[in-house]
């Protein structure tokens, strides 16, 4: 791949996410973002269909990225839990920018649903279930767990990270520790 496309798209997203940190999402324009991108207006087009799909792009490339990193991966020996959602928190330190714009945006309402659609699929597919949660339906299990994560990022993520990731890190693992 010619590696001047991870850095076009980068600027791209980059224009993109701080348009998002000062207007809402409808009153974005791609002549906008191209613009504080400094690329032309055909060159965002070369690479996303309209303003919708670079949200859907960033969405999804973001919320990904932080929850692969802490879910056990499969056919292997998992790290600690603890440790898998350091580095998950520590790639939404990297991306604060983004999640902040994002959650805090008033013309983007689904995309607490997306990080509580991605985190609850992650967990469906690689939740060990303890023996005391055998009797539980797998799936109120998976939405109870999904929600409660998904609201102290977000409480993290308001409060501007000012909670150590370490620390929370620790806390998250007994919480999901005691329920997994």
């Amino acid at each position: 791949m010619d590696r001047r496309i991870p850095k076009t798209r980068e600027a791209i997203h980059g224009a993109f996410i701080a348009l998002l940190s000062e207007k809402n999402f409808k009153q974005i324009t791609v002549n906008e973002i191209a613009e504080r991108a400094n690329v032309n207006r055909a060159t965002v087009y070369l690479h996303y269909a309209d303003k919708y799909d670079l949200l859907e792009r960033c969405v999804q490339e973001g919320l990904e990225r932080v929850f692969q990193s802490c879910l056990p991966q499969s056919g292997g020996m998992p790290g600690a839990l603890e440790d898998r959602l350091l580095l998950s928190l520590r790639d939404l330190e990297r991306q604060s920018a983004a999640f902040s714009a994002l959650l805090a945006n008033e013309g983007v309402p689904a995309f607490r649903e997306r990080m509580l659609e991605a985190m609850k699929r992650g967990l469906d597919e690689r939740l060990p279930i303890r023996d005391e949660n055998l009797k539980l339906d797998k799936e109120v299990l998976t939405r109870f767990l999904s929600s409660a994560v998904v609201g102290v990022l977000e409480w993290w993520i308001a409060e501007n990270m000012t909670y150590p990731a370490e620390r929370l890190a620790a806390e998250l693992a007994v919480l999901v520790g005691r329920h997994g």
